[in-house]
């Protein structure tokens, strides 16, 4: 079997920085805008509250219950 490398382009890009106190949750926030979510919801106020109810590169970042209740189902 021989090795084998192959170059692929990266899944997230940007010029801009990101910006996220809480050094410990600068991967779920990655990750979800490597997987191309829409929105992240998180009950977690002290790291991600500044974020909370805007959004991150066009990925919306809120609380459960706004995001249930902006949709009527809460």
């Amino acid at each position: 079997m021989q090795a084998k490398v192959e170059w692929v382009a990266n899944a997230l890009t940007s010029n801009r920085p990101l910006l996220l106190a809480a050094s410990k949750d600068k991967p779920v926030l990655i990750s979800a805008l490597a997987a191309k979510s829409e929105v992240l919801l998180s009950l977690d106020k002290a790291d991600f509250g500044p974020l909370l109810g805007t959004t991150v590169y066009g990925m919306a970042v809120s609380m459960p219950r706004d995001f249930l209740v902006q949709y009527g189902l809460g």
